[in-house]
């Protein structure tokens, strides 16, 4: 929690100087869209591949097929300025989609917000803040809970550095 005030704080203490009257400021953008090819998408050995393509245990895999098309759409947004005594802060914002065209349960989104000051050539300090709101690993039989049915794996993930 301090972390996350910490960030809060120097992003305030940076849009302080937006309303500066001598600010010289870059915004820059990239847009990335993609699509490639997935032969594997849940990463499943040889004898799995088999068991889903030959029917058996239907209820273990939640697949259309073993391999999918996979586009992707990547975002970058940046500001980058000049904060204390004249040294560059950059601030970058990101997204990222990945959609499969098949198995729709695999959809994947990132999202991330970093911030970069510089005090000279080669010292800088850097937070990091990344979410994962869904990542999906596997369907796993519970062994806790009857009827011991398959359940999915799941989790988000929040990472600051």
């Amino acid at each position: 929690m301090k972390r996350i005030i910490f960030i809060c704080f120097v992003f305030l203490m940076s849009g302080q100087t937006l309303f500066a009257q001598d600010f010289e400021y870059d915004l820059f953008n990239k847009i990335d869209i993609r699509t490639y090819y997935d032969s594997n998408v849940l990463n499943l050995s040889v004898k799995d591949i088999d068991e889903f393509l030959d029917g058996h245990d239907p209820e273990k895999y939640d697949l259309k097929s073993v391999d999918d098309i996979v586009s992707t759409f990547e975002i970058e947004l940046g500001f980058k300025h000049n904060l204390m005594m004249g040294h560059t802060q950059i601030s970058k914002f990101k997204f990222s989609y990945d959609k499969y065209w098949k198995n729709g349960f695999k959809d994947f989104k990132f999202l991330s917000f970093e911030l970069i000051q510089y005090f000279s050539k080669y010292v800088d300090v850097r937070a990091k803040y990344s979410y994962y709101p869904y990542i999906f690993i596997n369907k796993y039989k519970s062994n806790f809970y009857s009827p011991y049915d398959y359940h999915d794996f799941t989790y988000s993930k929040n990472l600051v550095l």
